[in-house]
């Protein structure tokens, strides 16, 4: 479950947001205090490791290049960011909703990744559209008897939300299915109300990565979901002050810039499961970090706040395959596909107490996506049926002289039920042996499925 403070034994330790246009859409609360002295703030490219990367890099940084970006806000006729600023005068915005006066909130977003000043000023194309219509007859709805269409688009990003409403659940499988067929990658905020629930869309579907805000312990909406399986936690990051509206395009932008990295990477690299565990594990934790018992993520914090810098450091070391038995690294990832009942392990040990140590599952959520004919009728339906898989993420440890022949203790145990992420965190890793392993309980599913994993420990680790 994620919740490992300190080291010990318990359950789970052992050895815009703008509103959207659904009708009854609320707007959502006011701004949020900063976590930094207001007359100097600390610049959010600071804050969420853009500028450790450019430091770090130099002109080799990912920017976004080749990223094409779908930006979704406001209403039809009403949509579009200004597109005749300066600052985006090398991006072009397809109006993809009709024709559109430039809309504040959209142009305000925008600023945040694109263009000048952006946090992803590499991205040349954005694909802009209205809420009501990408949900409907522009994107999500274009064909009511079949998926969503094949675009160009590789990363979306949602700066509003949307109330309970008939059709709330075939919406959320859209998404999903978008997500684990086209591999196509979905920020999405939560509510600004701390004691708001979470909101059914987007930030309910399973395979988004949906982002609310730090500030103490967080200032957005959180705590479990109530659509398409109650409880799951959301939000899965946050970015580090600011409204939701704010902290989603920033994100975006780290998950645009990873991407470009793992354009470069090739293989499972740029696979949404493993862009979205690479960033989780990435995450710095607030001081106020504490998941509840049973849950891999902080109800309102998430996975911690989204660190570029970290996450390309995972990224960068390439997928690990048989030829890391001898390597020493700080981080790694994969992309196992496992039959239910199985377990896949990998080992690592340190000579001296490390930290801090993250560790993440991330998987996808399937959609039948199959279209089949009414009996007895012409009509064509689209089955949305969904299915997921069940992983455990486990610890093992043994003291460094041990014998090679005694027992491991398991230290750590992230098995919530119902998310389709699972979180292992120490803030100090003990010098010693450790094995990693995955579980892939008997769900019900006979079909393998595919598991992304990742993680990061301050400090370089031996692979034997």
């Amino acid at each position: 479950m994620g919740r490992v403070g300190h080291w010990a034994y318990n359950h789970g330790m052992q050895g815009p947001c703008w509103a959207s246009v659904w009708v009854g859409a609320v707007l959502t609360g006011s701004a949020v205090a900063s976590e930094v002295p207001a007359t100097r703030p600390v610049p959010v490219a600071e804050l969420i490791g853009v500028r450790a990367a450019q430091r770090r890099l130099n002109e080799a940084v990912p920017i976004g290049r080749g990223i094409i970006v779908g930006h979704v806000e406001g209403e039809a006729g009403q949509y579009l960011p200004d597109h005749l600023q300066v600052r985006f005068q090398k991006v072009r915005f397809i109006p993809r909703s009709g024709p559109s006066t430039p809309f504040g909130h959209a142009t305000s977003t925008a600023k945040v990744i694109y263009g000048r000043g952006g946090l992803a000023p590499g991205v040349d194309e954005v694909h802009c559209y209205a809420s009501g219509d990408w949900m409907t007859r522009g994107y999500l709805f274009a064909n009511p008897a079949g998926p969503p269409p094949s675009e160009p688009i590789r990363v979306f990003t949602h700066s509003w939300i949307g109330d309970d409403r008939k059709g709330v659940e075939h919406l959320l499988r859209r998404v999903d299915y978008d997500v684990d067929v086209k591999d196509v990658l979905y920020c999405v905020g939560v509510n600004n109300n701390r004691n708001s629930a979470v909101p059914p869309l987007l930030g309910s579907a399973h395979n988004v990565i949906a982002v609310g805000t730090a500030g103490g312990s967080g200032a957005s909406s959180g705590g479990y979901t109530r659509y398409e399986g109650a409880g799951r936690c959301k939000p899965d990051i946050v970015g580090p002050r600011g409204l939701t509206s704010f902290t989603t395009p920033a994100v975006a932008a780290c998950v645009v810039r990873l991407l470009e990295t793992a354009d470069a990477l090739g293989g499972a690299a740029p696979k949404p499961e493993v862009i979205k565990a690479v960033l989780l594990a990435g995450a710095e934790k607030p001081p106020l970090w504490e998941p509840r018992e049973g849950s891999p993520l902080d109800e309102h914090l998430g996975a911690g706040v989204a660190h570029l810098d970290n996450s390309l450091q995972i990224l960068e070391v390439g997928e690990w395959g048989a030829d890391d038995s001898t390597t020493s690294r700080c981080c790694g990832w994969g992309l196992w596909t496992m039959n239910q009942g199985s377990a896949s392990s990998m080992r690592f040990q340190t000579e001296r107490s490390l930290g801090p140590a993250s560790f993440v599952l991330a998987w996808n959520r399937r959609i039948a996506g199959r279209v089949t004919q009414v009996v007895g009728t012409k009509q064509r339906v689209w089955l949305d049926t969904p299915r997921l898989a069940d992983f455990d993420l486990l610890l093992f440890y043994r003291a460094a002289d041990a014998d090679a022949d005694a027992p491991e203790h398991l230290v750590a145990l992230s098995d919530s039920e119902v998310d389709n992420v699972e979180h292992i965190y120490f803030p100090e890793l003990p010098a010693g042996r450790y094995r990693l392993e995955v579980r892939r309980l008997r769900d019900g599913h006979a079909q393998p499925w595919e598991v992304a994993w990742a993680f990061r420990v301050s400090g370089s680790v031996a692979c034997p």
